[in-house]
């Protein structure tokens, strides 16, 4: 919601996909959440590892419109709108992926 686009990823992401980010683009933030990995014995007494949450930190990824290159940006459209998207509309709301 902060870059007003669905398509945003990192730097080397773009690189990747074959396009440049733009000189003096600025960055948005998602968060990524840290996790360990631990082991518990369940109710069978067998071991089973898992994740645990233990923090967030930011990551700077940048919107499809501040990249420049050859490779066309791909659009995004959903197959089906979401529940009560129609109410949504008669209540003027603004939808990032229905303009």
């Amino acid at each position: 919601m902060q870059a007003e686009e669905l398509d945003c990823r990192g730097f080397r992401q773009w690189e990747e996909a074959g396009r440049k980010v733009k000189k003096g683009s600025r960055a948005v933030f998602i968060l990524r959440p840290h996790l360990i990995k631990t082991t518990k014995k369940d109710e069978t007494g067998e071991l089973k590892e898992y994740f645990v949450p233990v923090g967030f930190s930011p990551i700077p990824v940048f919107a499809a419109s501040d990249t420049e290159g050859a490779t066309p940006l791909p659009v995004y459209q959903p197959t089906a709108l979401p529940p009560l998207f129609e109410v949504a509309k008669t209540f003027s709301m603004r939808w990032i992926i229905f303009p």
